[in-house]
C-alpha cells in the first residue's frame, strides 16, 4: 500500500489522534475546533431543512396541479357540452324556416297522393314509417331534412295523419343542416 492510503486509513481508524494532530497543525484550541464543527453542523442542518422545505413545497404544488387537472377537465367538458347545446339551438333556429318549407312541401305531396288514392279506391293507403312508397310515388331519398314518413288513420278513421321523421328536434335539425352545408359546399 502507498503511504497516502495508510495515512488515510489511520485517520479513519483513530479519529481522536487525528483531531489532536489537526489542533497542533492549525494552532487552534479544541474549543475553537468544536465551535467550528458546531457551526458547520448547524449550517448543514439549515441546508437540509431548506431543501426538504423546497421538496415538500414542490410535492404540494404537484398534488395541487394533479387535483386541479381532473376538476379542470370536468369543467372543460361541461363547458363544451353547454356550448354545443347552445350552438345546436342556434343552428336549429337558423334552419327552421328551410326545414318547415321542406316539411310543408313533402306533406302536401303526400296529401295530394293520398287524396288521389282515396278518390280511386275509396280508402286511404296507410303506411308504416317508410322512406319510399311506390304506390304513392313519394321518395324521400333526395330530401335534405327528412328520412321517413308514415301515413296513419286518425282517431275517427275518416281521414289520415301524416308524420315525418328526420329533423324534428334541435339536435337532428343541427346535424342535418351542417351535413347539408358540408355536402353543398365541399
Amino acid at each position: 500500500m502507498s503511504e497516502e492510503v495508510k495515512e488515510t486509513e489511520n485517520k479513519i481508524n483513530n479519529p481522536q489522534e487525528n483531531i489532536v494532530q489537526n489542533n497542533e497543525q492549525t494552532g487552534k484550541s479544541v474549543q475553537e475546533n468544536i465551535a467550528n464543527v458546531v457551526e458547520q453542523y448547524s449550517s448543514f442542518k439549515n441546508q437540509v431543512r431548506d431543501s426538504s422545505l423546497k421538496r415538500d413545497s414542490a410535492n404540494k404544488k404537484f398534488k395541487k396541479n394533479k387535483e386541479h387537472g381532473f376538476s379542470d377537465f370536468i369543467v372543460s367538458v361541461i363547458t363544451l357540452v353547454f356550448l354545443l347545446v347552445l350552438l345546436c339551438g342556434a343552428i336549429a333556429y337558423i334552419a327552421k324556416p328551410e326545414i318547415d318549407a321542406e316539411s310543408e312541401k313533402i306533406t302536401k305531396q303526400i296529401s295530394d297522393a293520398e287524396t288521389t288514392y282515396f278518390g280511386t279506391f275509396g280508402k286511404f293507403h296507410y303506411l308504416n314509417k317508410v322512406g319510399y312508397s311506390n304506390t304513392l310515388g313519394i321518395n324521400l331519398a333526395k330530401s335534405k331534412y327528412f328520412t321517413a314518413f308514415e301515413v296513419v288513420p286518425d282517431e275517427k278513421k275518416e281521414n289520415c295523419e301524416i308524420r315525418l321523421y328526420g329533423a324534428t328536434d334541435a339536435f337532428t335539425m343541427a346535424y342535418c343542416y351542417v351535413k347539408n352545408f358540408i355536402n353543398n359546399n365541399f
